[in-house]
């Protein structure tokens, strides 16, 4: 089924504002998500961040945001941090924050195998809940999840249209 909608208008500002009116106004980012923003995966340590952003500041470069790689995380694997190099990254989040500045982790889309060092298994967990995308290639394998090699080597991929995704992630 194909909807198709005719907009009548006097001037492309018209157009554009009943177009807005019908499929409703876009939403602006915060202001700092259009600020001046620095991403390095060579950043290995909460240490190594501290010094970046003080050379950026000392240096009356403008800064913003601070993106954080996946070496932050404990093997490479989401929702974990590799604490003997990033023990203080909820420091450093706060001594950003209170200079106006802003932290953004980057984290995969693929839920690696195994445990992590806390002992929790995130892909069986979502294995459980049955949130994964599956795959009609390996029906018979890690129950039809579809697996791809990533980062933390074999991993699944949330569903994220499935109910149980939110309550997941």
């Amino acid at each position: 089924m194909l909807d198709i909608y005719h907009i009548l208008a006097g001037s492309a500002d018209e157009v554009i504002q009943n177009y807005n009116n019908l499929v409703g106004k876009p939403s602006l980012p915060p202001f700092w998500a259009l600020g001046f923003h620095q991403s390095s995966w060579q950043y290995n340590s909460t240490d190594v961040l501290r010094d970046v952003v003080k050379n950026y500041t000392s240096n009356g470069f403008l800064f913003d945001t601070i993106w954080v790689d996946i070496p932050y995380m404990d093997a490479y694997k989401d929702f974990t941090v590799n604490t003997p190099a990033f023990g203080d990254i909820k420091g450093f989040a706060a001594e950003l924050h209170g200079n106006n500045n802003y932290i953004v982790p980057i984290i995969d889309a693929a839920i690696g195998f195994g445990q992590d060092s806390k002992g929790t298994d995130w892909f069986k967990t979502g294995q459980d809940m049955n949130v994964f995308i599956k795959s009609s290639k390996n029906p018979g394998l890690f129950e039809g999840s579809l697996i791809g090699k990533v980062w933390p080597d074999h991993a699944a991929y949330v569903d994220f249209m499935h109910p149980n995704s939110t309550k997941y992630w």
